[in-house]
């Protein structure tokens, strides 16, 4: 498994190169703290697939935007 920081960046591209190759797994844009911290507490238990869509699944976890934030507060706020 690859993790690059950005999607279609270089080094997005060149791992995707190399798993078109056949020569690594998967690769996953978007590299942050969490998600290498996810990586590492189930690497041992999980194969490269269920990993991935793990991944997947966590990645709102790893994200947000402060639109969102304020937005979700303002709401909260009206209650």
């Amino acid at each position: 498994l690859i993790i690059t920081d950005l999607f279609s960046g270089t080094p997005y591209n060149a791992a995707a190169e190399l798993v078109l190759k056949k020569k690594a797994a998967d690769v996953v844009a978007g590299m942050c703290l969490p998600m290498l911290l996810e990586v590492a507490v189930n690497a041992n238990s999980m194969d490269v697939g269920q990993l991935v869509s793990h991944l997947m699944k966590s990645k709102e976890e790893f994200s947000t935007s402060l639109s969102e934030k304020l937005t979700a507060n303002a709401k909260e706020d009206d209650f």
